[in-house]
């Protein structure tokens, strides 16, 4: 059983209890593992990759994300969301549409974020979160984020709704605060849904309540949707051996174009999905491998 599944994941439920839930409905042994966690109140796409395709969660860490977040103005929270506790309140005057609309607009673009202290990131050893929870509040290292876009922004006053699509690694309750600084206010975010994380959208999602045993194979997206976009290469029966044993593989040999050495193929045999390479000095060889294709696991020992 490979592939991915995406759960709709509900509020109040810890994205580990999620992975731990399906994996009992898996067959013994099956590997499982999330693709970016998601904060227990926060709902939305939380693909799940089962089997081989836990091998492709590296490939996954330039995909962007699309949130749909809301904020409430002039109120600040030690987690810079409401279910935190409240640190300080101010009076917000309601504020014009285009104000707000100009100052959310503002944060599209490059930029260096500073991650909460409410988060899962290590500081000399220790969670984030867990310093937090001791009172402790310690110096973080900027880290850069991209927000390519930012659309559908409602504002009913004291609260602000947008929708960004984003890099990894983008706290968006730390985008919320920050948004209401521009703002020249408080902030803290009372709602969050994702909408999509890299080719995963609201259409691949189920219900986790909806979920039974026998339904999950059913429901697996193939893995190679990862690899959407990548060159591709088709070999033979001969040459598939070859790169799942470890050999180097002449790579004009198969390519329908030029490729720039050092670039990232997709390597296809029977239709289906084999394995990752890499070009180099006109040759490609294997740098992940997948082999599901029955008949070739069993000539190369059961890779």
């Amino acid at each position: 059983m490979n592939g991915f599944l995406v759960i709709d994941k509900p509020a109040g439920i810890t994205s580990a209890r999620v992975v731990g839930q399906v994996k009992r409905m898996l067959p013994k042994n099956t590997k499982i593992g999330h693709t970016g966690t998601l904060d227990p109140n926060v709902t939305g796409i939380l693909p799940l990759a089962i089997g081989k395709a836990t091998k492709t969660i590296g490939f996954m860490d330039n995909e962007t994300k699309t949130y749909r977040a809301t904020f409430l103005l002039g109120t600040s929270t030690d987690t810079e969301d409401v279910w935190g506790t409240v640190l300080d309140e101010k009076d917000c005057p309601e504020l014009s549409a285009s104000a707000v609309e100009e100052a959310v607009l503002s944060f599209v673009g490059e930029q260096e974020q500073i991650p909460p202290m409410y988060s899962a990131l290590k500081k000399d050893g220790k969670r984030l979160y867990d310093l937090a929870r001791q009172g402790m509040v310690v110096e973080r290292a900027p880290r850069k984020i991209t927000i390519h876009s930012i659309e559908d922004i409602v504002y009913e006053h004291p609260y602000v709704s947008y929708t960004a699509v984003c890099s990894r690694g983008t706290y968006i309750r730390t985008l919320c605060v920050d948004m209401a600084k521009k703002l020249n206010t408080l902030g803290t975010m009372s709602s969050l849904i994702r909408l999509s994380s890299g080719p995963f959208t609201m259409e691949h999602a189920c219900k986790l309540e909806d979920l039974e045993p026998q339904s999950i194979e059913s429901r697996l997206i193939p893995l190679d949707i990862i690899f959407e976009g990548f060159d591709v290469i088709e070999v033979d029966r001969l040459h598939a051996k070859h790169l799942l044993n470890g050999v180097k593989v002449e790579l004009m040999r198969f390519a329908k174009k030029k490729v720039e050495p050092g670039t990232t193929i997709k390597v296809m045999y029977d239709n289906e999905l084999i394995g990752i390479a890499t070009a180099k000095d006109g040759t490609i060889a294997m740098t992940q491998l997948f082999s599901m294709n029955e008949s070739l696991k069993n000539d190369c020992g059961g890779v």
